[in-house]
């Protein structure tokens, strides 16, 4: 966010950004992804608001920025809230129940990165008139879309009215068929460039603004809400943060195992790699005979 001296030109010595940080920035350094932090006219830059006066935790993140005017700032967070999101709710139902914890072990990557699970490929073309066929496209963190030129002169540059905001660049605009241009939108590419929603806005450098326009909006991955200790994969420590969330939502434990399945993990033959996990009811990082008791009393209490 930035604010303008008047001029209407970015100048880093009379303006000032406000910005926030991607939770693994290099730049951390004693800051969190929930504080905003402002720069200082001198290329460094100084915390304006930590997490704490805005009601976030240091394990939060802000992924947007907004201005609003009131005398009731506390209410105003609540009011304007750009997304509420319950760890473990894969559903998004607003709750946590039986088969958000039953969808865990569909979700289960063990060490894999989530954005290299079932990467989809998608084709926007360039050209051959002054526009990109889809114009919109929709996808997931992880999938990688590729540009195909189809005719006249142009390029593929990430930004609005024609702005490039760093995002992605083409390159020089040309005019040959079958030019490609590849970007994969990873969970690193989207803690890198943030954009408010996850729209990314890109258009044509030859065309005159608003002209020659697209958009891709990256969904996070449908697992991410699982990835609790955001290490970008789905493991066994997610699983026991995942029971202590559940248990604030619920009165009794998470059941995701079949007795069958429960067993075969006592008798070190889980049917499924996440089963060991799941089978740990008591959470002292092991499955064995202390886990019955828990198993059993939660059993009984599934409605």
């Amino acid at each position: 966010m930035v604010f303008d001296n008047g001029d209407r030109v970015l100048n880093p010595t009379n303006d000032r950004i406000f910005f926030t940080l991607s939770r693994n920035s290099p730049s951390i350094n004693g800051f969190s992804a929930a504080d905003i932090l402002v720069s200082n006219g001198s290329g460094s830059f100084t915390r304006y608001a930590a997490a704490e006066d805005l009601g976030l935790a240091p394990s939060d993140a802000i992924d947007g920025l907004e201005i609003h005017v009131t005398d009731d700032i506390d209410q105003s967070i609540v009011n304007h809230a750009l997304l509420l999101v319950i760890p473990g709710d894969h559903d998004n139902d607003g709750d946590l129940d039986q088969d958000d914890c039953e969808e865990f072990q569909n979700c289960y990557s063990g060490t894999a990165p989530l954005d290299t699970n079932g990467q989809a490929n998608y084709t926007v073309g360039v050209g051959p008139a002054n526009q990109f066929n889809p114009a919109n496209l929709t996808i997931e963190t992880g999938d990688r879309v590729t540009w195909v030129w189809s005719g006249g002169l142009h390029s593929v540059v990430s930004g609005t009215n024609g702005i490039y905001d760093g995002a992605f660049h083409s390159g020089v605009p040309t005019s040959v068929t079958g030019t490609t241009f590849q970007v994969v939108f990873s969970h690193a590419f989207v803690d890198l460039y943030p954009r408010s929603e996850g729209i990314y806005n890109y258009f044509s450098q030859t065309v005159p603004p608003p002209g020659m326009r697209g958009a891709v909006e990256v969904l996070p991955h449908p697992c991410a809400t699982y990835d609790l200790d955001h290490d970008r994969d789905v493991d066994c420590e997610d699983w026991r943060i995942l029971t202590t969330v559940y248990l604030e939502f619920n009165a009794t434990l998470c059941v995701p195992l079949t007795i069958p399945e429960f067993v075969a993990v006592l008798l070190d033959q889980p049917m499924h790699p996440a089963h060991v996990c799941l089978a740990d009811m008591n959470a002292d990082g092991v499955a064995n005979g202390r886990d019955v008791r828990p198993y059993v009393n939660a059993y009984l209490a599934m409605p």
